[in-house]
């Protein structure tokens, strides 16, 4: 995905949460202490965020930033997996090919202590 495309996906993303939270550009301008006329910009595909405003608009809409720029279509991935996690025969693969060996190492051994305890309880 080139840059400008990654510009207009996110300004069309950051127009349709507004609307969907009846927002308008003057209010989200006022959350995040910038002015209306830039968040026109970023909704026009004209401008681009700094890293700072992406993260604070993908808290204030409760959608993960990959969400924001159009590289996935799944909001909130948190989200996402614990609704599938009630669902009674669901079973997930998670994708730990970018975390470093560190923390695979520390993701594996949480899931462990997690199916051991999950087991001690029954």
């Amino acid at each position: 995905m080139e840059i400008e495309d990654t510009r207009v996906m996110f300004g069309r993303r950051l127009r349709q949460l507004r609307a969907e939270v009846a927002m308008t550009q003057t209010e989200l301008a006022k959350r995040l202490g910038v002015t209306r006329a830039c968040i026109a910009n970023w909704e026009s595909a004209t401008r681009e965020p700094d890293t700072i405003y992406l993260n604070k608009l993908s808290v204030i809409f409760d959608v993960s930033i990959d969400y924001m720029l159009g590289r996935t279509d799944i909001r909130n991935y948190l989200q996402r997996l614990n609704r599938m996690s009630s669902s009674s025969n669901c079973e997930y693969i998670l994708d730990i090919s970018s975390l470093n060996p560190k923390n695979k190492r520390a993701l594996t051994s949480y899931y462990t202590f997690l199916k051991k305890k999950q087991f001690l309880e029954k």
